[in-house]
């Protein structure tokens, strides 16, 4: 029997990968490496992700298949080997590394660096004690850092400067992989992963539903009117960004195997992107802001827009530079669309979902006061 070792399956990307690996992969046994945590067991936990995912992403048919075919092995991605010997895996045709820290702020730089680069050059080492021939490695297309323009599906270059401590930490990662000798290695770069095409799902929030939180936050600490100058944000109003369906990026990694794609990057990003103009301004309207002014300094910044410029540290690298990532490597393996457009209608039905988990309607639709 074909066995797959999954790393990050309770995650947004690893749980649809898995519930994708079941049905795309009828016979092979899918393992997961899951941490213990909060005084659940790896079973618990997996089994309670992959209901979670199942759910959200309408593929319960698929759970059914879980019972029988997949099953967790504790393991920690920090500890050498990730904390198991291997006994209990068994041998590895394909490991599926989506486990990552999402963390990038400077404090957390060193969590940040166990969990992306030690836990990644762990696991490489327990991928061939267990004699894993595949290994598919999921990074990010930012690796890029501050570079823009026309990315092609290359290996970093050297003089890349990263924007924060994340891209650092993808950087080394994937020179950890790539230089670990797997007969096949596939580095798989998704760029930002919002929920799914077709139900709008996510099972965790990042990116996209960070800056949602953060001008809802905004919002709800000041209960003025905002009459008024616009409020100001540092960002490219002609930029586009590039935000990708889930789906998009599993259903491709899945295809990339099927298809026995050889070793090489592959970009994970969607063919058509959304506007920065657009994605800021149905963010404010949804949580009740009057539409931002895109500005490139922060020269005669309030206080509050001082404060939010600091929450969107993170953010303002994805929101001021256009970065085209090539597609072709992708597509001339993968028997699948990478497209999914994101007119200004699309982005609103994203962000209402988000803001329903959060309890709350839409204030474009109650109103403002």
């Amino acid at each position: 029997m074909e066995r797959h070792l999954i790393t990050g399956a309770t995650g947004l990307i690893g749980g649809l990968l898995t519930l994708d690996l079941l049905e795309h992969h009828p016979e092979a046994e899918l393992v997961c490496l899951v941490r213990p945590r909060g005084g659940r067991p790896a079973q618990e936990r997996l089994d309670a992700a992959l209901r979670d995912a199942a759910r959200v992403y309408r593929r319960e048919t698929v759970l059914k298949q879980a019972g029988r075919r997949c099953r967790a092995v504790a393991g920690d991605l920090t500890l050498p080997l990730c904390g198991t010997s291997g006994a209990r895996i068994g041998p590895i045709s394909q490991i599926w590394h989506s486990a990552a820290s999402l963390a990038f702020e400077d404090e957390a730089k060193e969590a940040i660096m166990r969990s992306n680069v030690d836990g990644t050059r762990h696991l490489a080492a327990l991928a061939q004690r267990l004699g894993a021939d595949v290994f598919n490695h999921i990074s990010t297309a930012y690796v890029v850092g501050d570079r823009a323009g026309r990315v092609p599906a290359a290996p970093v270059d050297l003089r890349v400067r990263p924007n924060n401590w994340y891209e650092h930490s993808k950087i080394l990662g994937e020179r950890i992989v790539s230089s670990s000798g797997f007969p096949t290695l596939r580095i798989l770069r998704p760029s930002a992963v919002i929920g799914h095409g077709t139900t709008l799902g996510a099972t965790t929030f990042s990116g996209l539903y960070g800056m949602v939180k953060t001008l809802l936050a905004l919002r709800l600490r000041n209960r003025q009117d905002f009459t008024g100058p616009p409020l100001r944000i540092r960002a490219d109003k002609d930029a586009l960004l590039n935000l990708v369906p889930v789906d998009l990026v599993t259903h491709g990694a899945v295809a990339l195997s099927s298809a026995g794609a050889p070793s090489g990057v592959y970009h994970l990003s969607n063919a058509s992107q959304a506007g920065v103009a657009d994605t800021l301004s149905v963010i404010a309207e949804r949580v009740g802001i009057p539409e931002p002014a895109l500005v490139a300094a922060a020269d005669g910044f309030t206080p509050a827009e001082r404060r939010l410029d600091q929450s969107f540290t993170f953010y303002r690298p994805y929101l001021s530079a256009t970065r085209h990532f090539e597609l072709t490597e992708t597509l001339r393996h993968a028997a699948v669309s990478m497209d999914a457009p994101l007119p200004r209608e699309r982005l609103v039905d994203f962000v209402d979902w988000y803001l329903g988990t959060l309890g709350r309607r839409p204030a474009a639709a109650v109103g403002t006061a």
